[in-house]
């Protein structure tokens, strides 16, 4: 890939091979709704929360929109 060192390509194959991938369940998904009416979020954003809720673990991430949602435990990284 351009612009893309052998290395970069590597670590993240590396992470990724570490993943667990979740299926958009009923709960989740009925959650994600809730979200997305109280905080007026996007779709994808509402999946994520609701996922990290229905699951009980945190979510990391830049984006420190998430830090409004009150029924999730949000952990925000600076980039570099």
């Amino acid at each position: 890939m351009p612009g893309i060192a052998e290395a970069e390509i590597t670590a993240a194959n590396r992470l990724l091979s570490d993943c667990l991938l979740i299926d958009l369940n009923n709960e989740i998904k009925k959650v994600a709704i809730e979200l997305k009416r109280t905080y007026r979020m996007k779709t994808a954003d509402a999946i994520i929360a609701a996922t990290g809720k229905h699951l009980s673990i945190p979510i990391l991430t830049a984006d420190k929109g998430f830090k409004k949602i009150k029924e999730i435990n949000v952990i925000v990284i600076a980039p570099n």
